[in-house]
């Protein structure tokens, strides 16, 4: 540290992290920042899994700088990443640099100020008002970029010997996607002295840990084209992040992150699980991954994301079943998370007032799924053992992949796991082995299914020289019969079921979409009347799959000769199914409601079958459905049913949809 008299006080006092966020954000808004509030972990960007840093709810608006509500913004912006590479997830608990949650502070400019205000304003904040040693920072640019370096080595006087430039893995920012916005970057490191040797240079190999980054400059000022060209932006802008938990253990000269203001509280929640101090101390790297992963679960399931077996809820899943198989071995056999959400909600409430009210729930969830992996990790680590000894004692240094589908399938060992698990033994997995028997179960599920029933259709529609052979004009919200022009037809591969399928210009059967089934109804084609028993889409068209009136096996030539000349088809929707469908789905949004009463409003629609006689409801929950619970969902919904309320039909917009209070799922 500097000896600047106003700031030389270290520790968990002038640079407690609930100071360091004001100190950011007060001197970003002195600098006429729009300070805004964080955006949730669930982004609106359905490509992404999570908001993993705090330019992504301000993405677009590097290209388009005029539709941005603000010129300038600050923010402190909860991320989390845990569905990158694997080694990433391996480090967390391990390094001075990786965690799944953390929080990003970030100063955004939209074609507003650019490098030179970026760098003053990222000297100043670090140097002024933090009082951070000059002597043991360092500065990277991007190899091309000279005039962040000059910048850094003329304007700001910084020494040039300490400035190193480096290539585009390391410093140049995007395009995300084939093309988009790009740029340079500078990031500002801090030698913490841990790691490398006397002499180590920032970049040197094994360094990681000695040179930290803790903010990183981008400055996006380029559109990458399709052509491979780097255009410039006409208003370049400027996206910063400065890591919180890194800044906070460097002011606070702590060990690591785990042992800052805000996380010691919590490592210490999850440690009074642990049977003694001398266990404490062995445990070290246990404690450090499970109170990283108390801190991402909490603000996750604060969301209403739930743990399951894919998506999202895969990586909350996989984060629990981390930190109970890290802690596992140091005795901890119960469940033992809990006590940390109150501290975690305790400590970051204040910022985030969305976690708050929320603990109950969170805990409850948390609770739930330690118990459901508890009562199989013991057997499942014995069983991982006896696989480890087996690949050990083979050689090759490979578990085989069916052996780990067995810890996935039977003990509920997520792959990742079991990799990271088996590294500590110096052995790999076969993952394709273990994809092989994933397929192989898929498809004995598939075949077991519902829908086994069903026939591959292959054989290709014999398109008609016809007008309107482009995509099926949808009326059957206004209608239930229509005139349409016969557009195309296949034979089903299936000659028992003796089945046609039909495509027209129009039509007002509503094709199954959405776990809606597909109308029933009729078809007229030359005074012949014609039985739809499905309809479905193929594309942009609607297929009408009609019962062939002549039984037997039909071919190709056997419905030339039936259409002849016709291309004139009446189609008509039976409305009493039309009408039982429809009230079904109506059913299925009174069950969605009840289920939110009664369970808690982080129950969402998951999938559906809408039948005329009959509708599922898929959702996720954390636990069984008590009877009483059962009872009260039953209740709800025929109390809504009796009340024979009306039902409207509007169109609108999505964005005027979710406006009206439209809950946006998919």
């Amino acid at each position: 540290m500097t000896t600047n008299p106003d700031h030389k006080q270290t520790g968990a006092g002038r640079f407690a992290v609930d100071r360091l966020v004001k100190d950011y954000l007060d001197f970003f808004r002195a600098r006429k920042h729009e300070v805004v509030s964080s955006a949730p972990l669930l982004p609106e960007d359905p490509t992404l899994l999570f908001t993993a840093a705090g330019m992504v709810p301000f993405k677009s608006f590097y290209l388009a700088p005029d539709k941005a509500p603000y010129r300038r913004a600050a923010s402190v912006q909860k991320c989390l990443r845990a569905g990158g590479k694997q080694s990433d997830l391996e480090n967390v608990g391990r390094t001075l640099r990786h965690h799944t949650f953390f929080e990003m502070l970030g100063n955004f400019s939209f074609g507003d100020y650019f490098k030179k205000e970026a760098i003053e304003w990222g000297w100043e904040l670090s140097v002024d008002v933090w009082g951070l040693d000059v002597e043991r920072m360092w500065i990277s640019v991007f190899q091309d970029d000279d005039e962040a370096f000059d910048l850094w080595a003329k304007h700001i006087g910084f020494p040039a010997d300490r400035i190193v430039r480096m290539g585009r893995e390391d410093n140049f920012w995007g395009p995300v996607g084939d093309t988009g916005v790009c740029g340079p970057s500078s990031e500002m490191y801090y030698d913490t002295g841990r790691g490398g040797e006397d002499g180590s240079r920032l970049g040197d190999p094994g360094t990681e840990d000695r040179f930290i980054e803790y903010w990183n400059l981008v400055f996006p000022q380029f559109f990458y084209t399709e052509s491979g060209s780097y255009d410039d932006l006409p208003r370049p802008g400027i996206d910063t992040g400065l890591g919180l938990e890194r800044t906070a253990f460097i002011l606070q000269e702590a060990p690591d992150s785990y042992h800052t203001d805000e996380f010691l509280p919590i490592r210490e929640a999850v440690a009074q699980a642990l049977p003694d101090e001398a266990t404490r101390e062995r445990a070290g790297l246990a404690l450090n991954v499970a109170s990283d992963h108390v801190r991402a679960l909490t603000f996750a399931l604060s969301e209403g994301i739930m743990p399951s077996n894919e998506g999202r809820g895969y990586v909350l899943r996989r984060l629990l079943r981390r930190a109970l198989t890290k802690m596992q071995p140091f005795g901890v056999k119960q469940p033992f998370l809990a006590p940390a959400v109150d501290v975690v909600i305790g400590k970051m409430g204040g910022r985030y007032p969305e976690l708050l009210g929320r603990g109950d729930f969170i805990k409850e969830i948390i609770t739930a799924e330690e118990e459901r992996f508890l009562s199989t990790l013991e057997q499942g680590m014995s069983k991982l053992e006896s696989i480890l000894d087996k690949a050990a004692g083979k050689g090759g240094g490979r578990v085989d992949g069916g052996d780990a589908f067995v810890l996935y399938d039977t003990f509920g060992f997520p792959l990742e796991l079991t990799e990271e698990l088996a590294e500590d033994r110096g052995l790999a997995v076969e993952r394709a082995g273990f994809e092989a028997a994933m397929a192989k179960q898929k498809e004995r599920a598939r075949r077991s299914s519902f829908h086994s029933a069903s026939q591959e259709i292959d054989t290709e529609f014999v398109e008609l020289d016809t007008p309107g052979g482009g995509a099926t004009v949808f009326e059957g919200y206004e209608n239930l019969s229509c005139e349409a022009t016969l557009c195309a037809y296949r034979v089903q591969d299936d000659a028992k079921n003796c089945r046609v399928d039909l495509i027209t210009d129009r039509t007002v059967f509503y094709a199954e979409s959405g776990g809606q089934v597909g109308d029933t109804g009729t078809a007229e084609i030359g005074g012949e009347r014609l039985d739809v028993v499905d309809a479905r889409h193929d594309g942009d068209r609607v297929v009408h799959s009609v019962v062939w009136p002549r039984g037997g096996k039909a071919g190709p030539g056997d419905i030339a000769a039936f259409l002849g000349d016709n291309r004139n088809v009446s189609l008509s929707v039976d409305a009493e199914m039309r009408l039982a469908t429809m009230r079904n789905h109506t059913a299925t949004h009174l069950l969605h409601a009840a289920l939110r009463t009664v369970l808690g409003d982080h129950v969402a629609q998951a999938g559906s079958l809408v039948a005329p006689d009959r509708l599922r409801f898929d959702f996720h929950h954390y636990q069984a459905m008590t009877d009483d619970q059962v009872s009260e969902v039953e209740r709800i919904v025929n109390d809504a049913v009796m009340a024979d309320m009306d039902v409207s039909r509007r169109t609108m917009s999505y964005k005027d949809a979710v406006a009206a209070g439209a809950m946006a799922l998919f």
